[in-house]
Order: structure tokens, then sequence, then C-alpha cells
């Protein structure tokens, strides 16, 4: 969010939890489209040789976070009050962090996503996949200033439509799309494949259309961690005369 206010062009795309923050802070954004429709990507992990095999083998055991009140925290608490379980949340302090308290077996499972899961899967067997356990929750949501959105309508909706296509051209051409990412980031073009075509099946990114569903499961995850309080008026803060 700090990028985006202090850049010439105050237009990004930042989680929607950072957008929401943001305006209950007095600063005067609106939202112009979706960006990442689900958190359904990311999946607990263990070890091979630990016996935990599902959600409900976690309950009563150490299970790593990213960090408090962090996505994977949310995420790890709504997955274990709709299995009835209670894990013990412990903080890995990152993706490489967790998987290595797996390894050391400081704790029985860790959270992952791609690419980093796409090289891993040798090393560790799926717990849960998030996908299976809760429905989309928008993720990431593009913003701009109240200010910006009212005079720079005819440039705001050209970036829209512009990340449209992008994003039909992931979908449509997945096998190039993969090979400009691999180069652009300097992966390796078989694991930048295999991630592309794991979050094309799960329908990960939106073509900017609004899917209130999604937000609003969102919304209810960030009450959970206590990063919102009430429920969210979009009517307020969203504006979608951009993706029209």
């Amino acid at each position: 969010m700090r990028n985006v206010m202090a850049s010439e062009l105050p237009y990004g795309e930042v989680a929607l939890s950072a957008a929401i923050a943001a305006i209950k802070q007095g600063i005067n954004l609106k939202i112009i489209h979706t960006g990442v429709r689900t958190a359904g990507e990311i999946l607990w992990v263990a070890a091979p040789d630990s016996g935990i095999k599902s959600v409900k083998d976690l309950d009563g055991k150490k299970v790593a976070i990213t960090a408090p009140k962090s996505v994977t925290d949310m995420l790890l608490i709504m997955v274990a009050a709709k299995n009835g379980i209670k894990p013990q949340p412990v903080v890995g302090g990152g993706i490489g962090g967790g998987l290595t308290m797996v390894e050391h077996k400081g704790v029985v499972a860790a959270p992952v996503m791609d690419p980093v899961w796409s090289k891993v899967k040798a090393k560790f067997t799926p717990v849960f996949m998030v996908k299976d356990e809760l429905p989309p929750m928008v993720q990431t949501v593009g913003v701009t200033t109240t200010e910006y959105a009212a005079a720079n309508k005819d440039k705001l909706r050209k970036l829209v439509a512009a990340r449209r296509k992008g994003v039909d051209f992931i979908y449509a051409h997945p096998d190039e799309a993969a090979a400009i990412v691999a180069k652009q980031y300097n992966l390796d073009p078989a694991i930048t494949l295999s991630s592309i075509k794991s979050l094309i099946d799960l329908k990960y990114w939106s073509a900017g259309d609004f899917e209130y569903d999604g937000m609003d499961n969102m919304a209810k995850g960030l009450q959970i961690i206590g990063e919102m309080d009430g429920k969210a008026d979009w009517n307020k803060i969203v504006d979608e005369s951009f993706v029209k």
C-alpha cells in the first residue's frame, strides 16, 4: 500500500486485507477490480514418515504458520474450526522456515504453495489443500485513490483492460506464459509451467470482475484474526465502473 500511495501512478494490486486496513485508517481508496480470487493454492505438508495423513491428524500437534495474524494463521484457524480440531500453531518465519521445521521434527506440518511446492514435492506429503477445505477467498484487489479514480477514469479502464488481456493470455497459452515468467524471474521452466498449470486449475487469477462472496469470505477470515471489525460495506469502497 505504501508503494501504491507513493507512486506517480497511484494504482496497484494489493492484498484485500491491506486495502481494508488502509481504508480503516482513513485513506481514501477505491477497489476497482479483483486480482487473485482464491487462497486454494496453499497446502500444508508433512514428512512422509510422520504418520500425518489428514487434517484430523493435526489435532493437538504443533503446526507451522508463517506469522501471527497472517493468511496462513487465518486459514489454519478456519480449517481447524471446520474439522473440530485444535492444532498448536508455531511461527515458522516463512515458507522455507516452516519446511525446515518439518524436516527437523519441530512441527508435524507446514504451509507451502507454488512455485516452492513444485520444487519440493518429492520430499513432503500433502496433508490438506485449502481448496478442499474452504470456499474461494479473494486475496488481492486493484486499488487506487478516490481522487485519482475520479480524474483518470479512461487511463484506469485501459490498465484494467490490459490486465484482463494478460490473464486471458495465461489461461489460453500456459506454455508461453510459463516461458515468459521463467525468463523474467530466472526460474526453472518446468517448475514454472507446473506451477502455472496448477494455478490455472484453481482459476487463480480473476479477469477483474468482482466476486463478492469471495471478498466476504476473506473478510470473515480477517475478523477471526482480529484484523477487521464488522462487515465490509463494499458499496462504499468498490467502484465497478472500471471492469464494465
